[in-house]
C-alpha cells in the first residue's frame, strides 16, 4: 500500500512532535533506613543489639553503593584506644563502624559520610534489603577496645542510604516543542498553498 503524501507527511511530523518524554538514567537514593544500636557490659567485650527497618528497593534495580553516616552516639567511661563497634546479623554478615574498618582510631565523628561498595560491609548492608536471600533487620551489637577492664555502655544511630540508577521520564525542553509546532505549521501552510 502506497502512502499518500497528503496524509503520511503530516502524520509523520505529528508523531515526531508528540513524543512527550525521553528516558534518562540518574544515580539517586533508592531508599534509606536508620540502624539503632546499644550495648553495655564489662570488661573488654560489650554486647547488645541493633535493629533497622528494611530497605525497600524497586524490583530489578541494582544498588551501586551504600553510604552511612553516624547520626548519634553516646558512650560512658570515655573512649580508649583501638575501639571497634561491630554489628552482626543472623546470617553471618558484619559491619564495623568507622569507615568500615575493624579499628576506630578515635570516637566516631557525627555527620561524617562514608561509602561502602564491596566487601563484608557491603554484604551486611545488602542483608537490609527487603526480600534478599540474607534479609536480616536485627542482630548482635558489640564493642571492643584495647584499654578495657571497666564497665562501658554505648548507643547510637546510623543513617544508611542505598544509591542506584533509575530510569526517569524527562520532559522535552520548551524550545523543542515550539520549534516542532512551528515546523508543523510551516509544512501545513506550504502544503495547502501548493494544493
Amino acid at each position: 500500500m502506497k502512502c499518500n503524501k497528503q496524509i503520511c507527511k503530516p502524520l509523520l511530523i505529528l508523531v515526531l512532535i508528540t513524543i512527550p518524554v525521553i528516558s534518562n538514567a540518574a544515580l539517586v537514593v533508592l531508599d534509606s533506613t536508620t540502624i539503632n544500636f546499644s550495648a553495655s557490659g564489662s570488661p573488654n567485650t560489650i554486647v547488645g543489639g541493633w535493629g533497622a527497618s528494611p530497605l525497600i528497593i524497586p524490583y530489578g534495580t541494582t544498588i551501586n553503593y551504600y553510604s552511612f553516616e553516624l547520626n548519634s552516639f553516646q558512650a560512658t567511661n570515655g573512649w580508649g584506644l583501638s575501639q571497634t563497634i561491630q554489628l552482626g546479623n543472623t546470617t553471618g554478615q558484619r559491619f564495623d563502624l568507622c569507615n568500615n574498618s575493624s579499628v576506630c582510631p578515635a570516637p566516631p565523628q557525627l555527620g561524617t559520610v562514608f561509602t561502602v561498595t564491596d566487601g563484608v560491609g557491603r554484604a551486611f548492608l545488602d542483608s537490609l534489603v527487603e526480600g534478599s536471600s540474607t534479609q536480616s533487620n536485627g542482630g548482635v551489637a558489640g564493642l571492643w577496645w584495647s584499654s578495657g577492664g571497666y564497665q562501658m555502655s554505648a548507643s547510637g544511630s546510623i543513617l544508611i542510604n542505598a544509591f542506584g540508577e533509575t530510569s526517569s521520564a524527562v520532559p522535552l525542553p520548551t524550545a523543542a516543542w515550539l520549534l516542532s509546532s512551528g515546523l508543523f505549521g510551516l509544512f501545513t501552510f506550504i502544503h495547502r498553498r501548493r494544493a
